[in-house]
């Protein structure tokens, strides 16, 4: 059994690469959206309630959140402290259930930042040009002036490329990109 980790930088295609493979029926684990159901929990509610008063008629206000971590180190520790003490538990969970295949695919974006990257058998790192990573995130709704703010939590991404097993480079069309993992997939399949 192989615990494979997404992971590379904002608008990369991590997720892309994750909904394909769950499209081809590997196991997978989004942990932005474990995040968003954690965040959902009536014991993390009231925490981020008296930590950061940003939850209105009991749901939390994600935009005031981010506006809030985004401005304040510290505040962004809190938030990581929080949140992480239940996803560890959830990707835990997820690695050791046994779900008859042989890999597991976890996408974690700050796998690196939060040096978990013993964790996992195998590390696959997407890598896109800065200027395309920051067209998409403005496509998908994101705020201009966060893209920034959010480049800056994350390390380098030559760093990440040096200490992953596997690099996949998504500058171009779907199309390639779906052939790039699928290689990887390959290669991944002739190691377990």
């Amino acid at each position: 059994m192989l615990n494979v980790a997404i992971t590379g930088s904002l608008a990369a295609g991590k997720s892309q690469m994750l909904k394909y493979v769950a499209s081809l029926g590997y196991p997978v684990l989004n942990c932005d959206d474990e995040v968003k159901k954690i965040m959902m929990l009536s014991d993390v509610t009231q925490e981020l309630r008296v930590h950061f008063n940003c939850v209105v008629n009991d749901k939390v206000d994600r935009k005031l959140l981010s506006f809030i971590v985004f401005n304040d180190p510290e505040k962004l520790a809190l938030l990581e402290n929080i949140i992480y003490k239940y996803l560890r538990g959830k990707i835990d969970a997820f690695m050791l259930e046994d779900v008859g295949q042989d890999i597991k695919f976890i996408e974690i974006p700050l796998l690196f930042e939060k040096n978990q990257m013993n964790r996992y058998d195998k590390i696959v790192c997407i890598h896109a040009d800065n200027s395309i990573r920051h067209t998409r995130f403005v496509a998908r709704g994101g705020e201009v002036g966060y893209f920034d703010k959010i480049e800056k939590l994350h390390i380098d991404p030559n760093l990440k490329i040096k200490q992953s097993h596997f690099v996949i480079l998504n500058n171009a069309d779907e199309k390639s990109f779906y052939h790039n993992i699928d290689a990887v997939l390959s290669m991944l399949c002739k190691i377990v």
